[in-house]
């Protein structure tokens, strides 16, 4: 939306939750291409004349010594079985050139006959084909309405960088396209400022997505502890993670204080905090439990004041992110109201408070 409004475009996007992320049913055969491979991948229409959900600078019509000059590989997905003609048995191949200057890799095309070898390719070159090149940065050109390839690539740590409308052709309209990276290192941009306060929200927007990055890790070690994420799947709790922040408070710190307004649903990935009620111990937290509930829920003032014991590692979702989540994904939000409900419930039960948030 930010984009389409920057460019003077009322923007018309609507969201799609519902379709799924590609899966991998099969195990596949996945190797580097050679013209052998060439008349069966051409006689796939499934992305490369129809439904193109890859956008790129060259296709593989343009033949195999020309895609070699441009130094564009392909890797190619096929069966297990043995079979008389390579024809029967490809089942998919993704293109992409490397520059090794730059140690990027730019993927431009996506071919498919079978859906559940798309992710197996992005995981072959993500997983085998990066580490052997030195790759540190991979792009890919998506169509904005392939919602699945989109869930899949978020799935995979890809960022949505770019939003760009009519950028291609795709028959005989023009087609916007999302812009996605992933990035191999660590992630270290230093201060950044743009000259107009458009671009600087764009890009804080993507340099903060990066920066969640290097958290998830953090948060995912958890997860299966924290009874938040209870109930989500693959895409939801991946969805869910992106969007926390992560704060880490010293002994003795105040996390928040009774009669403070709200500002966001912790969750503790480590350590311990304790919550006084008028400066009287009522209770403590521990790995996978969340602070906060009740006032998140309600809106009300903090009636309890919750401080770290230790070092201690949390995770927070601000309250605009929740009320947003609500808006766009009430299958998420549902399953999040539960969630807290029952914690809420078992802390209780523990702590025989009638209200500790």
């Amino acid at each position: 939306q930010t984009a389409l409004t920057n460019t003077g475009i009322e923007p018309d996007i609507i969201i799609d939750s519902s379709s799924p992320s590609y899966q991998e049913d099969q195990e596949y055969q996945i190797k580097e291409w050679s013209s052998n491979e060439l008349p069966a991948l051409l006689r796939i229409e499934r992305g490369r004349i129809k439904n193109c959900e890859v956008f790129g600078p060259v296709k593989l019509q343009y033949g195999f010594f020309r895609l070699s000059t441009k130094k564009a590989h392909y890797l190619v997905a096929s069966e297990d079985i043995i079979t008389n003609t390579s024809e029967s048995s490809v089942a998919g191949a993704i293109g992409y050139i490397h520059d090794d200057i730059e140690k990027s890799i730019r993927i431009f095309e996506l071919i498919t006959s079978r859906e559940d070898s798309i992710r197996p390719l992005f995981n072959h070159l993500i997983k085998n084909v990066a580490p052997e090149l030195g790759v540190q940065y991979i792009e890919i050109d998506v169509n904005s309405h392939s919602p699945s390839l989109q869930r899949t690539l978020i799935e995979l740590k890809f960022i949505p960088t770019a939003y760009i409308p009519a950028m291609v052709f795709d028959g005989v309209e023009r087609v916007d396209v999302i812009k996605m990276s992933r990035l191999l290192v660590p992630f270290n941009v230093g201060n950044v400022e743009f000259g107009t306060e458009s671009m600087q929200v764009i890009a804080d927007k993507v340099i903060n997505s990066f920066m969640k990055e290097e958290v998830l890790p953090q948060v995912y070690e958890t997860m299966e502890k924290v009874s938040l994420f209870e109930g989500f799947n693959g895409e939801q709790e991946r969805l869910l993670a992106s969007i926390l922040s992560y704060k880490e408070f010293k002994g003795g710190e105040f996390i928040y204080q009774q009669n403070d307004l709200p500002h966001a649903l912790y969750f503790v990935l480590d350590g311990m905090a304790e919550v006084y009620q008028d400066e009287v111990l009522v209770g403590q937290v521990s790995q996978g439990e969340i602070l906060g509930e009740i006032s998140a829920m309600t809106g009300n003032n903090h009636s309890v004041t919750a401080r770290a014991t230790g070092k201690v590692k949390t995770a927070f979702l601000t309250l605009s992110a929740l009320e947003s989540i609500m808006r766009k994904r009430p299958d998420m939000g549902a399953i999040l109201y539960k969630n807290l409900a029952l914690g809420l419930g078992q802390k209780l039960m523990r702590s025989n408070l009638t209200d500790n948030s």
